[in-house]
């Protein structure tokens, strides 16, 4: 994108003007990294920390095997996920996309998990709140997190609780994955520590989705 981008720098639209000017950020794809040690982390707090879940076995279509494997391979590339003993292990199935060459959405059966942890009460931000501040300005834009949930480290101690069945063995993982019931919560509240400084000033964050408003072209307006 970035080469199309290169023809006519001097007549680019604003959206594309940020994102060939900072593509290090803009990319389509995590990097097969961690995130940092330093950032918050996820925890699952059970009701009964000596209990054990064994979650069932989900069929998979052999036809989704190669998918299935791609996506473990991947992950594990990335060290998002690791090979789990756990005795808390949750079934898996995919759900497929319209385009049968796409990769189909790997889905966790998090139910029995998610009915034994306590709650996060991290409320969301009121939607008409955001469209009320958008409304007051001039330039509007919207930003949206590629694989959010990823970005997220599992605490330590409860990383055992996320692991997942597939028949290829059971998987765990080291970043937060989709299906937990606080996840939300979890991201949430990183998003409003990351950007507390400019949330309702020229920005508001609806878990991986950020709305951006301003007065003008000048973002130095908007930091005043």
């Amino acid at each position: 994108m970035k080469e199309a981008l290169r023809i006519d720098k001097n007549n680019l639209r604003l959206n594309e003007k940020y994102i060939y000017e900072f593509d290090d950020v803009f990319i389509d794809k995590l990097p097969n990294k961690l995130p940092s040690p330093d950032a918050p982390h996820h925890r699952i707090i059970l009701e009964d920390e000596k209990m054990s879940i064994n979650g069932r076995m989900f069929h998979l279509p052999t036809r989704y095997w190669p998918q299935m494997r791609d996506f473990l391979d991947e992950h594990l590339v990335a060290g998002r996920i690791r090979r789990s003993s756990s005795h808390i292990a949750s079934g898996t199935w995919v759900i497929p996309k319209d385009d049968p060459i796409d990769m189909p959405r790997v889905v966790h059966d998090y139910h029995a998990l998610n009915a034994k942890t306590v709650k996060d009460h991290t409320p969301l931000t009121r939607q008409d709140d955001i469209i009320e501040k958008l409304a007051k300005g001039k330039i509007h834009g919207k930003i949206d997190l590629i694989c959010a949930y990823y970005q997220i480290l599992m605490e330590i101690a409860d990383i055992h609780k996320t692991a997942f069945k597939t028949p290829f063995g059971t998987y765990e993982w080291l970043v937060m994955p989709q299906g937990l019931c606080n996840a939300v919560a979890t991201f949430q509240r990183y998003m409003n520590w990351i950007l507390c400084k400019y949330v309702g000033r020229f920005c508001a964050v609806y878990i991986d989705d950020m709305a951006i408003w301003s007065e003008s072209k000048n973002t130095k307006s908007m930091l005043d």
